[in-house]
């Protein structure tokens, strides 16, 4: 219901949200693993609204999200006061270091990263900087934009940081498709034309753990 109301995904910020029911489905596996109940939980990029699901269900000790799109910060803050859901938010590029008080402050980190190399690693380290030495995070990964050797690349980037994966569910999120398809490289590559007319684009859930202390809040060169 809430869902309904949110702002259109746009190329600008290449977002492309999931079903509500994926949503939903995050936050039922986060309480699965423990980690939502009297949990503190930062969520880096938000067009999903999984602040939203995490806050309605009472349950976490304090969410907070990071987002760039202004539209989606205005939005989430409504619905918060609306409900009373106290969620944190900070309108920010994630190039752009965080505030100080955020790092080591949470317990679980969530977030959906582009899946370039360096965007994807942006991403991870500013979650993995966010949360205790012992601290859980999710992350979404295709075998759409990303190759064996990029999941190989990935895995080993993250064993290097101090993280251990403990979890991988192929096709767990299923996204909306989007409007802005035809603008995109892709179909323009294409060698046909149809617009889909399915779901088809899905990713894995991974979910790691923070086995040391990982401190980084440096600023990311455009």
């Amino acid at each position: 219901e809430i869902a309904r109301e949110r702002p259109k995904a746009i190329q600008t910020f290449d977002q492309g949200y999931v079903t509500t029911e994926t949503t939903l489905a995050r936050v039922s596996y986060m309480d699965l693993n423990g980690d939502l109940r009297g949990r503190r939980i930062i969520i880096l990029g938000d067009d999903d609204l999984v602040s939203i699901a995490v806050a309605l269900t009472g349950m976490p000790k304090r969410v907070a999200v990071v987002e760039i799109d202004e539209r989606i910060t205005n939005f989430i803050e409504k619905v918060s006061k609306e409900r009373g859901l106290d969620i944190e938010i900070l309108t920010l590029d994630l190039r752009k270091p965080l505030p100080e008080d955020m790092i080591d402050a949470f317990d679980v980190f969530q977030t959906d990263p582009t899946e370039t190399f360096a965007g994807f690693k942006m991403f991870i380290k500013r979650g993995l900087a966010c949360i205790r030495e012992g601290g859980s995070g999710y992350f979404g990964l295709t075998r759409i934009e990303s190759s064996r050797n990029k999941w190989h690349k990935i895995e080993r980037f993250l064993l290097e940081v101090g993280a251990v994966i403990t979890d991988i569910i192929p096709n767990f999120n299923v996204y909306e498709n989007w409007d802005y398809y035809e603008s995109t490289r892709g179909y323009k590559l294409a060698p046909l034309k149809t617009p889909p007319k399915t779901l088809w684009y899905k990713s894995a859930l991974f979910r790691l753990e923070l086995l040391k202390e990982f401190r980084w809040n440096e600023p990311i060169e455009e």
